[in-house]
């Protein structure tokens, strides 16, 4: 799993860095079997809030990465 901010556009930026990260750091055999997941985290920052759930999802299926957004804050 990998988790950014959805208030920072950076953080977004940087998502496929460490999906690679993660890949690279992983058996081959895994990463083809292995689903993997992108949260955006802090949607409870609304007004604050940069990154739209459209583009997390596009980005997640362009990964081959499941999406889910949600905040620590409301657990």
């Amino acid at each position: 799993m990998v988790v950014f901010d959805v208030t920072s556009e950076l953080s977004l930026n940087s998502v496929s860095e460490w999906v690679a990260l993660v890949h690279n750091s992983m058996p081959d055999k895994a990463t083809s079997t292995t689903a993997g997941v992108l949260f955006g985290n802090k949607t409870d920052l609304v007004d604050r809030r940069v990154v739209s759930p459209k583009a997390g999802s596009a980005l997640a299926e362009k990964l081959g990465l499941v999406y889910f957004e949600g905040s620590a804050v409301s657990i």
